[in-house]
């Protein structure tokens, strides 16, 4: 809990590391793995040192598995699985967030694809605060997860670009 909180509170940069990033939502996994421990089971890729120094924007992933617990895999009594997987090719990196859980129905689903341009909350304004951080149009993509669930998939820039310009005031 200590880790967690120190990265939500001494952390005011709204840029971090990918190496930080990913450990605050490997934390958070954690402590949701002992809230529901029996009933929903983590995995989640070790991030490779290469990607370690990416510069992304600050609580891109953890608000992603908090979805996954709270929307995809509250229902599951056992065998619920929440999956973070890590590929990385010389120009991107996706990161894929999925779950197993059953109450994602094709209606639902066909929503959330459609209102990925009308940003509104939780992985919506994950899905614009990448496309402005990045100049990168789908960075964030809502598909059926193999596990039967969602899968979300973030897809960053590997070559470190520049940081957009700061809003003036």
């Amino acid at each position: 809990l200590g880790v967690y909180f120190r990265f939500l509170t001494r952390n005011t940069s709204d840029e971090v590391p990918l190496s930080d990033e990913y450990e605050h939502a490997r934390v958070y996994a954690d402590i949701q793995g002992f809230r529901f421990d029996g009933r929903i089971k983590v995995e989640m890729d070790e991030l490779d040192q290469q990607l370690a120094q990416i510069t992304v924007p600050r609580l891109i992933l953890q608000p992603l598995l908090e979805n996954a617990f709270g929307h995809g895999l509250k229902q599951k009594i056992r065998g619920g699985l929440l999956k973070v997987t890590i590929q990385a090719d010389e120009e991107l990196v996706h990161i894929f967030v999925e779950d197993n859980g059953e109450e994602l129905s094709d209606a639902q689903l066909e929503t959330m694809q459609e209102q990925i341009s009308q940003v509104t909350s939780g992985s919506l304004n994950i899905a614009r605060r990448l496309q402005l951080y990045f100049s990168i149009e789908h960075a964030l993509t809502i598909t059926r997860s193999p596990l039967g669930g969602l899968k979300i998939t973030l897809t960053l820039p590997r070559k470190q670009m520049p940081a957009p310009p700061k809003a003036s005031k």
